[in-house]
């Protein structure tokens, strides 16, 4: 068995993808599929078994997972492609696993020549594919990065070709992401950052703190949203191992939104960091060992 990483996969959508595209591998095929079917599925959708036929010509989508990600968002779900370039119908199992090794899609297609299969992947985490033959001993593996969740369109595509062999390829485009950032923070350590351009401690106000901290034994990865005023400021992802923890200071005034989520347990809390006088304030978001989040906002309380 072949194992790669691919640095980029597809943010699904109907109509074709714009911009300036940056080649992964191979030059990427065109075709155009006589029919193409959307099946919605259910958040958390897990296919452990089964067999689909996928018609000559035509194209069937779907998507795994809780539904963080969308098309119109900062960052972008990603997708895999499993598609057919011979004459003849090829049958072959596709198999996508999480950090854990947990198996979320394990499902064998038969391919009509030129039918494919799309599976968007719409949380953001580290993801294996693997992608056999049927009849040969042929199986391809690719590892998906986490920082491969961003602002562009991209797609790996796993590509079945005469003489029994699957090929990798990826396109991607090109856009710079400003307002993204991923960390990975080791146990026990902290990252900090900050979001304005400063703040006095003479001019009557402090600034607001927001932490996540993880005091379990495991390794979670977190998603923090902030926003004001409708405009993204931070679309943070975060690692963290065994008592990690990542704070962001907020040192500007404003109406703010926050949203943060862990991925894998699919658990969103949003809260607003509103408190920004005298006081010292911060909203502290907790992971619990089953992947919930635990969200309350600490300030002192001296009248200002």
């Amino acid at each position: 068995m072949k194992r790669r990483t691919l640095l980029g996969v597809i943010g699904l959508s109907i109509g074709p993808i714009t911009g300036c595209l940056s080649q992964v591998e191979s030059s990427e095929k065109t075709s155009s599929k006589s029919s193409v079917t959307n099946q919605p599925s259910s958040p958390t959708e897990t296919t452990t078994s089964g067999r689909e036929h996928v018609p000559e010509d035509e194209s069937i989508r779907k998507s795994l997972g809780n539904g963080m990600l969308t098309d119109g968002e900062s960052r972008k779900p990603h997708g895999i492609v499993l598609t057919n370039s011979t004459a003849d119908i090829q049958t072959s199992r596709l198999t996508i696993r999480k950090p854990d090794n947990s198996v979320v899609h394990n499902k064998i297609y038969e391919l009509g020549p030129e039918a494919e299969i799309v599976v968007s992947l719409t949380d953001p985490l580290r993801y294996s594919i693997t992608a056999n033959l049927y009849g040969a001993d042929v199986s391809e593996t690719i590892e998906i990065a986490l920082e491969r969740f961003d602002c562009n369109s991209s797609s790996a595509t796993f590509d079945i070709v005469a003489d029994n062999r699957i090929e990798v390829r990826g396109i991607t485009t090109a856009m710079l992401c400003a307002v993204l950032q991923s960390e990975y923070i080791n146990a026990g350590k902290e990252h900090s950052q900050s979001l304005g351009e400063g703040s006095s401690p003479n001019i009557g106000w402090k600034p607001h703190h927001v932490t996540i901290t993880n005091p379990t034994d495991d390794t979670w990865t977190v998603r923090l949203l902030i926003e004001r005023n409708g405009t993204i400021l931070l679309d943070g992802i975060y690692t963290l191992e065994s008592k990690a923890t990542a704070e962001v200071t907020l040192t500007e005034r404003g109406d703010y939104q926050g949203t943060v989520s862990v991925p894998i347990s699919g658990t969103t809390e949003i809260f607003e960091p509103d408190s920004f006088d005298c006081n010292g304030a911060s909203t502290n978001a907790t992971i619990a060992s089953d992947g919930k989040l635990d969200v309350e906002m600490i300030t002192t309380d001296i009248d200002c």
